[in-house]
Formats: C-alpha cells, sequence, structure tokens
C-alpha cells in the first residue's frame, strides 16, 4: 500500500500495477479467481531455503528477495483461477541493469 499511496517512490506503471493488484484482491471472487496467500508465500520462501547467491561478496549467502521482486513472484504463484491453475502463465519483468534479473528468473 506506501506504493499506491505514494508514501514508496514508484513510476506510474508500478504504481498502476500495485493498484490493480489490491483491485483484484476485492473483485477476484466475482471473476473466478483466488489468492492464495499459502503458494504466495512458499514461492517466496524457496529463493532463500533453496538458491544461495554466486558470486561477489554475498557469494554462498541465502538468496533473500526484496520487496520488489516478492511482488513479482508473490503475483506469479499466488493468483489461482477457479481450477486452482495459475493465472499468469507469461511474465515480462522489466528493470535496471544489476538489479538481479537473472538470478531471479533462474529461480
Amino acid at each position: 500500500m506506501d506504493v499506491t499511496s505514494g508514501k514508496e517512490l514508484a513510476g506510474p506503471d508500478i504504481r498502476n500495477s500495485c493498484q490493480r493488484h489490491l483491485n483484484d484482491l476485492q473483485s477476484c471472487h466475482a471473476r473466478g479467481l483466488h489468492w492464495d496467500v499459502e503458494a504466495a508465500q512458499r514461492s517466496i520462501d524457496y529463493f532463500a531455503k533453496v538458491l544461495k547467491l554466486n558470486g561477489g561478496d554475498f557469494e554462498g549467502e541465502p538468496f533473500v528477495l526484496l520487496p520488489w521482486q516478492c511482488f513479482i513472484v508473490g503475483s506469479i504463484f499466488g493468483w489461482k483461477n477457479a481450477r486452482g491453475f495459475r493465472r499468469f502463465r507469461m511474465v515480462y519483468v522489466e528493470s535496471g541493469k544489476g538489479s538481479g534479473k537473472s538470478p531471479l528468473s533462474a529461480g
């Protein structure tokens, strides 16, 4: 909610994405969707429990996701349709150089 309120600095596309997520939480059941909190958290926890950082000063440290990465991973695996399948089957992520896109997508 910090993003949609303007408390957290974000561009219009990010703010709109966060607002859409909040709107979907309100209207999901009427549309045959549901937010599976456990599935979202399980997918986020997987990164820190299973994956280790490779190279640099943080070699071997757990891959703890940043908040923006949690939003992406949680959205991918947390949203389900009426049949229990993931709502999103294809994802496009755009972020700056060196922000961890490759390790995130490898997870």
